[in-house]
C-alpha cells in the first residue's frame, strides 16, 4: 500500500519528515501504513493547533465569565495523546546512532508482540467444545 502524493502534500513539514524517516528505515505492512497516515494527520493537526495558539492566551472566559482553558489547548492535549498511542501501535524500535562510529542499532528495549489467551477477554469463551 502506498501513500498518495496528494495525501503527503496535505501534511505539515514535520509530518512529512516523520513519514519519510520511518519509511526509509522500515518496510511497513498495509496496516502500519494506514496507522502512519493517521499519525501524520495528527502531527499536522498538532502543528496547526500550535500555530493558532502561538500568539494567543492559553485561557479564555466562558459564557459565565469564568476563566477556563482555551478549547484549542484541550484539543491539542487530546490529539497529542492520540498521536502518541498511534506511534506506540506502530511498535517501531528506537534507532540509535553512535556518534563516533556511525553504527546504527536498535534501542535497548525490545519490541514484544503481545498475544491474548482464549477466554482472557471473554470468560465464557472456550477453545474446547463441550
Amino acid at each position: 500500500m502506498k501513500i498518495t502524493q496528494a495525501e503527503r502534500r496535505s501534511w505539515s513539514t514535520r509530518a512529512r519528515q516523520f513519514a519519510g524517516e520511518l519509511e526509509g528505515q522500515f518496510d511497513l505492512t498495509a496496516g502500519e501504513v494506514v496507522t502512519l497516515v493517521e499519525v501524520c494527520r495528527g502531527i499536522t493537526r498538532l502543528d496547526a493547533l500550535h500555530e493558532a495558539l502561538q500568539d494567543g492566551s492559553l485561557t479564555v472566559e466562558d459564557r459565565f465569565g469564568a476563566t477556563v482553558t482555551h478549547p484549542l489547548m484541550v484539543e491539542a492535549r487530546l490529539t497529542s495523546a492520540t498521536v502518541a498511542k498511534l506511534i506506540g501501535a506502530l511498535r517501531v524500535p528506537e534507532i540509535e546512532t553512535d556518534a563516533t562510529t556511525g553504527e546504527v542499532t536498535a534501542g535497548k528495549r525490545t519490541v514484544r508482540r503481545v498475544h491474548t489467551r482464549p477466554g482472557q477477554y471473554s470468560p465464557g469463551l472456550s477453545v474446547v467444545p463441550g
